[in-house]
C-alpha cells in the first residue's frame, strides 16, 4: 500500500485508519496522537450501519465530531480552510433525517450509473434509445417478479423458458434460507488438528464430531482458529466476555448438523493511556508497551507460491499485554459499549486556549493566508 499511497481509495483509507494506532503512533508526538485517537473514535460511529437509539447515538456522534475538530484545530488552526471539516457539523442532522451515513452516501446513488451504462453498452447503436427502453422494461418485469407477485399461466413452458426457468430442476427454498452458517471449504491445517475435548464429547453424546477449518457465520464473518469474539451467555444478564477461538467442530447426528466453537475466555482490563483503548489478554497486541521490533522475516507469496523475498513483520516480544482495536470498521455498538472507553469530556472543554494555540502554530508555520500574532488577533489575552 505504501507504493501507491497517493492514489488511495475509500477501502484503503479504512485500512489505514484501523491500522494507524499500531503502525503510525510510534512516529507521532502527543498532539498528533490526540488527533488520530479522536479520528479513530469518530470513524466507527460514522460507519455504523444500524442504530438502536437515535438520540443516544447522535449525542455520542456530536461529541466525537467536536472532539476531533478540537484536537485538529489545536494542532494548527489552518484546518479552518478545509470545507469538509465544516460539513462534519451537519452530519448528525443528515443522519437523523436519512439514517446511517454509509447507507445514503453519494457513491450509493452514483452506482446507478452502472445500470445506465449496462443498458447502453448492450446495443447495436442503430436505435440506442429503443434498446435502453427495452432494457429498462426488462428490469421492471424483473422487479415485479422478485417481490413474489402473482403470475398468470405460470406453468406455460414458453413463459418458463423466457424466464430461464427449468422446471426439471427442483429448487430447495428451505436450504437457500438456511445457507448460513455453514462449514467453510478451506482444508484444516495439520498443525491445527486436536483431539476431541472431553467436555464437548460428553455434552454431545450420540453425535459424530469432526474438526473443521471454520464456519461461515454470515456473508462477512468467518469463525475459525485465531478469531476473537464477544460471547454473551443467556443467564448472564446480557454481559459479554471476549473470547479467543481455539478450534471449531461440526456435530452430526443422522441428518442433523450443528457447529460448536471452543474458545478461551478473557476478562476486560484497564484503558491503555497510549492507545486510549481497552486492554485485554491475547486480543490486539500492545506493541508500544512491549517495545516490539519489525524484522524482515515474513515470506512474500507470489501467485500462491512462496518466493525468496521477505517482507517486514512485527515480532511480538511479550504476550501478556494486548488492546482491543476500537477503531474497527464498520463500527459496532456492541463492541463500543463493551469497551466503554472514557470520552474525556474535561479535556475538550477549554475552547479559547485551544483556538489560541492553533492560531499560534499557524502563525509560526507561515504561509500566504497565515494570521498575525495572537497579540494582534486577541489583545485581551496578552
Amino acid at each position: 500500500m505504501a507504493k501507491h499511497s497517493a492514489n488511495f481509495i475509500g477501502k484503503e483509507f479504512k485500512i489505514v485508519l484501523q491500522c494507524a494506532p499500531f503502525v503510525l503512533f510510534p512516529f507521532m508526538d502527543e498532539a498528533q496522537r490526540d488527533v488520530w485517537i479522536a479520528l479513530c473514535q469518530l470513524a466507527p460511529l460514522i460507519f455504523q450501519t444500524y442504530i438502536d437509539d437515535m438520540d443516544q447515538y447522535l449525542e455520542a456522534l456530536t461529541f466525537h465530531i467536536h472532539k476531533f475538530l478540537f484536537y485538529a484545530f489545536k494542532s494548527t488552526a489552518q484546518w479552518v480552510n478545509k470545507a469538509k471539516f465544516h460539513m462534519l457539523l451537519h452530519l448528525p442532522e443528515s443522519i437523523r433525517r436519512f439514517g446511517p451515513a454509509c447507507l445514503f452516501a453519494t457513491e450509493k446513488f452514483e452506482s446507478y450509473n452502472a445500470v445506465l451504462r449496462n443498458a447502453s453498452i448492450h446495443s447495436n447503436r442503430q436505435s440506442p434509445g429503443k434498446d435502453i427502453a427495452i432494457t429498462f422494461a426488462n428490469y421492471k418485469v424483473m422487479r415485479r417478479l422478485f417481490p413474489g407477485s402473482e403470475r398468470c399461466d405460470k406453468d406455460n413452458p414458453m413463459i418458463q423458458k423466457s424466464m430461464d426457468f427449468n422446471a426439471q430442476t427442483p429448487v430447495d427454498y428451505e436450504a437457500a434460507q438456511l445457507e448460513f452458517p455453514h462449514a467453510t471449504k478451506a482444508k484444516l491445517a495439520l498443525k491445527d488438528k486436536v483431539t476431541v475435548p472431553t467436555a464437548l464429547q460428553d455434552h454431545l453424546l450420540g453425535n459424530s464430531l469432526f474438526q473443521i477449518a471454520g464456519v461461515q457465520w454470515d456473508a462477512h464473518r468467518v469463525l475459525k482458529h485465531g478469531v476473537f469474539i464477544l460471547v454473551r451467555r443467556g443467564d448472564d444478564c446480557g454481559h459479554a466476555e471476549a473470547g479467543f477461538i481455539d478450534h471449531v467442530w461440526e456435530a452430526r447426528q443422522r441428518s442433523r448438523r450443528s457447529f460448536w466453537v471452543c474458545y478461551t475466555e478473557f476478562s476486560r482490563g484497564r484503558v491503555d493511556d497510549y492507545y486510549q483503548m481497552r486492554t485485554i489478554t491475547k486480543t490486539m497486541h500492545n506493541c508500544h508497551l512491549s517495545n516490539c521490533q519489525v524484522d524482515y522475516t515474513g515470506r512474500v507469496r507470489v501467485e500462491r507460491e512462496e518466493s525468496e523475498e521477505n517482507n517486514a513483520t512485527v515480532t511480538h516480544l511479550d504476550s501478556s499485554e494486548f488492546v482491543v482495536n476500537s477503531a474497527e470498521l464498520p463500527g459496532s455498538a456492541v463492541l463500543r459499549n463493551w469497551a466503554a472507553v472514557p470520552r474525556r469530556e474535561s479535556d475538550v472543554q477549554h475552547l479559547l486556549p485551544m483556538l489560541h494555540e492553533g492560531l499560534s502554530r499557524w502563525h509560526e508555520g507561515g504561509g500566504q493566508n497565515a494570521p498575525g500574532p495572537i497579540s494582534v488577533i486577541d489583545p485581551e489575552l496578552v
